[in-house]
C-alpha cells in the first residue's frame, strides 16, 4: 500500500486569562487592582539610568495578554518587578514572559471542526477509488481490497496485493454506488502482472461506470505522527468500504517473510482481513 500524503498544520495558541471582567477569561488569585498597584510599585522604582523602553500600559497589555491561570500575588509580583527595570523591547520581555510559564499551564487550541469537515471532504472525493475482490479458490471464498491508480479509455487499473488473488481460479471486483454494490465479472478483469517479492499485484477492468483516480504520493516525504486514513472492505461485503483513522509509526521498516522482502510504513490505523490491498490516505 502507498501513501498520499502531506502533512497537517495543527496551530499552538495561548489562551489568554486574566484577573477580573475587564480582561478576557478568569484569574482566582488576585484583582485587576491588585496587578495595577504592583507595577506602578515596581515603575516608581525605577532609574533614569535604567529606564523600560515599555509604557505602563504597554506592559500591562502585554503580561494581559500572556499571564497564565492560577498564579498566586507573589508569582506575579516576582515576574514584574524582575523585568522593570530593564531595558528589555517588547519583543524580548514577551520571550522572557512565555519561557517563565509552567508547561502546565499552557493551553492548546486544536481546530478540529476544520480537520473533520477537510477529512471529510477528502473521503468523499476517494472512497470511490476503492474497491473490493472477491475471489474463488479451493480453500473457498476470499476477500481483499483494491485501488484504482489508472485509467487509458474505457481500461482501469487497479493495485492490490499479490496475495489477495494468489491461488485464486476466478475473481470478481465490487464497488458501490449510492449504498447499492455492483460488480465486474471475471471475464472482464485482467491480471495484468504480480510480484510476491513485494506483495504486489496489478488488474485491469473495463467498465461504463466512472472511476476517480487515486493519486499516489511520495513516501520519502512523511514523517512520523502524520494522521493517515485505511479504507478497505474488512470481512469481506459485511463491512464493505470501512474506514479507519492512525497515525504513522514509522516511514521505514524492513519485513522479510516467505518470500516477501520488503520497505513498508507501519501505522496503527485498525485492519483485518479484506483490508489487504486497500488505500492508506493522507489528510489531502
Amino acid at each position: 500500500m502507498r501513501i498520499f500524503a502531506v502533512i497537517i498544520a495543527v496551530s499552538f495558541v495561548f489562551i489568554a486569562s486574566s484577573c477580573d471582567v475587564s480582561f478576557a477569561g478568569e484569574r482566582t488569585a488576585y484583582t485587576e487592582r491588585q496587578i495595577r498597584d504592583m507595577i506602578d510599585e515596581a515603575l516608581d522604582e525605577r532609574t533614569e539610568e535604567n529606564l523600560l523602553q515599555l509604557s505602563e500600559s504597554e506592559l500591562l497589555t502585554l503580561i494581559e495578554t500572556l499571564m497564565p491561570e492560577h498564579l498566586n500575588e507573589e508569582e506575579v509580583e516576582a515576574l514584574v518587578q524582575s523585568y522593570v527595570g530593564t531595558d528589555l523591547t517588547i519583543g524580548q520581555l514577551s520571550d522572557l514572559i512565555e519561557s517563565l510559564l509552567p508547561e502546565d499551564k499552557h493551553r492548546t487550541t486544536y481546530d478540529l471542526q476544520s480537520f473533520e469537515a477537510h477529512a471529510v471532504a477528502m473521503l468523499a472525493d476517494r472512497l470511490d477509488t476503492v474497491v473490493g475482490i472477491q475471489t474463488m479458490s479451493a480453500s473457498g471464498i476470499g476477500w481483499g481490497s483494491g485501488v484504482v491508480y489508472k485509467k487509458s479509455g474505457d481500461i482501469y487499473h487497479v493495485v492490490t496485493n499479490d496475495h489477495v488473488i494468489a491461488g485464486a481460479s476466478s475473481f470478481e471486483i465490487y464497488f458501490e454506488r449510492n449504498g447499492v454494490l455492483s460488480t465486474i465479472t471475471h471475464e472482464d478483469v485482467t491480471i495484468v502482472g504480480s510480484d510476491t517479492v513485494t506483495d504486489i499485484a496489478v488488474l485491469s477492468f473495463e467498465s461504463d461506470t466512472t472511476f476517480p483516480i487515486a493519486t499516489f504520493g511520495d513516501s520519502t516525504a512523511l514523517s512520523p505522527g502524520q494522521i493517515v486514513f485505511a479504507v478497505g472492505h474488512p470481512l469481506g461485503i459485511e463491512y464493505f468500504r470501512s474506514v479507519t483513522m492512525g497515525i504513522l509509526a514509522s516511514t521505514a521498516r524492513f519485513l522479510q517473510s516467505g518470500a516477501f522482502n520488503a520497505t513498508v510504513l507501519q501505522h496503527d490505523a485498525a485492519l483485518s482481513p479484506g483490508n489487504s490491498g486497500g488505500a492508506l490516505f493522507d489528510i489531502n
